[in-house]
């Protein structure tokens, strides 16, 4: 009935000549809510502005949609995907965000050669860190690489040392998805000098997460775990809950490869909680298959498919192949627990969180599930000659992923 009467009153706008005008009045309106709510979704209140921009995501769709399609708007699509770039990461709408993002740089570079500049330098940087993020988000750490290099060149051009620091601390934290430490730690350091906590707490407390991601990968694990806590009491201070659970899932995959379980486990469960209730599901995710590793070691091989398999859901509808992967390696390792060496052999076949797709979290919870899924490979090729094992791995390898996954979600759900 509804959409009846919203066909009927368009066609009476069309029929009057004011469609055109309420278009661009209904785009300037959600413009406008946008870029009111950008700076917030980086900040300790992100989950009230997160929550306002989910009620009128369909409205910002028919904006960029109408912005995108009608001549003399570009602007209104390069201002739309500057400002919903983080809305598009911690949602999880990465097709959608990446197509917005792709439409809006294919824009900017077609007025490059304008002889009147009309892309703000400022607004070219937000567009290529919100590539950068959706690139990275997907694993492609080239591309967020080359995206959020341009970013920071693009930020320090404007010379606004809050906008610089937020480049940066991106940089830095593509950088560490590359396993690259050192040469993350500059910008971090920098980051932080920009950003001190007297004057913003927040930026500092995400800030302090990344130098201790970056200390603990570069081997200083004391320093780490000291910037960890800071992060977590600076997060606390300001009442964010995604800014705790962000610190407290390093923090669990920190003690857990120091080997206190008890305490790992107690950090991942309530960083599960916390980006639970704040809806980020592309965080959960990934803590998700942190916790699946600490059941394993707890020897809770229900609540560690359980972790597993609500992650591997969940990469299956954010349409995130390297999140499939590093959550079908959990399984692997669960499988092996419970003596199911063949499927375990199998699975090691499309499950690469150890060596390739990693992706940007795994980085961390690499370390704390490298000798897990060591452990776990060695049973399993201990229980079947090696004819056995590669030729398991062999069909699994055979298989689609999106099979595979969908094999998996039927038989795992099956099984006690």
């Amino acid at each position: 009935m509804l959409q009846t009467i919203g066909e009927y009153a368009l066609e009476r706008l069309v029929e009057s000549g004011e469609a055109e005008t309420m278009k661009r009045q209904h785009a300037a309106f959600f413009l406008e809510l946008a870029e009111m709510a950008a700076p917030y979704v980086m900040s300790e209140v992100r989950l009230d502005w997160l929550e306002r921009l989910d009620l009128d995501h369909d409205n910002l769709r028919v904006a960029f949609t109408w912005g995108a399609g009608t001549p003399g708007e570009q602007g209104t699509v390069l201002r739309l995907a500057a400002a919903l770039g983080q809305f598009w990461f911690h949602r999880g709408y990465v097709g959608e965000g990446r197509d917005c993002v792709r439409h809006a740089l294919t824009e900017v570079a077609s007025l490059a050669d304008d002889p009147v500049p009309r892309v703000p330098v400022d607004t070219q940087a937000k567009i290529l860190y919100a590539a950068a993020a959706l690139a990275w988000i997907q694993g492609n750490d080239a591309d967020a690489r080359s995206f959020i290099e341009k970013s920071v060149a693009c930020y320090r051009t404007v010379g606004a040392p809050h906008q610089v620091a937020y480049a940066l601390l991106g940089l830095g934290v593509v950088l560490l998805a590359q396993e690259l430490p050192h040469q993350a730690l500059p910008h971090f350091q920098e980051a932080f000098r920009l950003c001190p906590a007297e004057k913003n707490r927040w930026d500092s407390a995400y800030t302090l997460r990344g130098l201790g991601d970056a200390m603990w990968l570069a081997g200083d694990r004391d320093t780490a775990h000291t910037m960890y806590h800071d992060s977590l009491a600076l997060f606390r201070d300001v009442h964010d809950g995604w800014g705790e659970a962000f610190t407290l899932y390093a923090l669990g995959n920190a003690t857990l490869v120091d080997g206190d379980v008890a305490s790992a486990h107690a950090s991942l469960t309530a960083s599960t909680i916390l980006f639970r209730d704040g809806g980020s599901r592309w965080d959960l995710a990934w803590v998700l298959i942190a916790l699946g590793f600490a059941e394993v070691q707890r020897g809770e091989y229900a609540a560690a498919t359980q972790a597993c398999m609500e992650s591997l859901l969940t990469w299956r509808d954010l349409s995130t192949v390297s999140g499939l992967r590093a959550s079908l390696a959990g399984l692997v390792v669960v499988a092996t627990a419970q003596g199911r060496f063949a499927e375990a052999a199998r699975l090691s076949g499309v499950a690469a969180p150890l060596d390739h797709g990693r992706g940007p979290y795994f980085a961390i919870t690499y370390h704390a599930a490298r000798p897990l899924f060591d452990q776990a490979m060695a049973a399993v090729q201990a229980s079947m000659t090696p004819e056995t094992f590669h030729r398991a791995q062999a069909d699994g390898r055979a298989l689609p992923l999106a099979q595979t996954v969908s094999d998996v979600v039927t038989s795992w759900s099956r099984s006690p």
